[in-house]
C-alpha cells in the first residue's frame, strides 16, 4: 500500500474553527430571542384570564346567578357560582373547559386588580365590588409585561 494514501479521519483545523465561528454566530442571533419566552408566558396567561371572565360574565346572564372571580396576586383565577338565582353568595366552582375551577394558572409575577381582587358578575350584565351589586364599577387588571385587562362594570365587557 501506497503512504500517500493513509487514511485519515477526522476534521482540519480550518473546518473546527469554521464550525466554531457559525456556532458562536448563531448563538449571538439566536439567544436575545429567547428571553422573550416570558413574554409569551404573561401573554398567554393575559388571554386565559379574559377568557374566563368572559365566561363568568357569559354565565351570570345565561344562568340567572351571580358569578364570583377571585383573583390572587399571583395570578390565579378561579370561578364560583351562586346556586339559586336569588343568592347573593358564591358557593360552588365553575368549571372552565378542562373541568377545573381554575381558570388562569399562576403566571410568576405579580398581578393586581383595581379596586378588588374579586369581581362580582352580576345576572343583569353588571360587574361589581360587592355581592349586592350595588358597587358597579370597572375594573383594572395589571402585571409587569402585559397590557392591563379591562373589565367594564356597566356591560362586563372584557379587553
Amino acid at each position: 500500500m501506497n503512504a500517500s494514501f493513509i487514511d485519515r479521519r477526522g476534521f482540519t483545523l480550518i473546518e473546527l474553527v469554521a464550525v466554531l465561528l457559525l456556532v458562536g454566530v448563531l448563538a449571538v442571533a439566536v439567544l436575545p430571542r429567547l428571553s422573550g419566552l416570558g413574554e409569551l408566558r404573561i401573554d398567554a396567561w393575559r388571554e386565559q384570564a379574559a377568557a374566563g371572565l368572559r365566561l363568568a360574565a357569559a354565565t351570570a346572564v345565561g344562568h340567572r346567578r351571580l358569578v364570583c372571580a377571585s383573583l390572587s396576586s399571583s395570578g390565579e383565577l378561579a370561578l364560583e357560582v351562586a346556586q339559586a338565582p336569588d343568592a347573593t353568595a358564591c358557593g360552588n366552582p365553575l368549571t372552565g373547559p378542562d373541568g377545573l375551577a381554575q381558570v388562569a394558572q399562576a403566571v410568576g409575577n405579580t398581578v393586581t386588580a383595581t379596586p378588588a381582587a374579586t369581581l362580582y358578575f352580576q345576572p343583569n350584565g353588571r360587574v361589581s365590588q360587592d355581592a349586592a351589586g350595588a358597587q358597579v364599577s370597572n375594573f383594572v387588571i395589571s402585571a409587569s409585561g402585559m397590557s392591563d385587562l379591562l373589565v367594564y362594570g356597566q356591560s362586563g365587557h372584557v379587553e
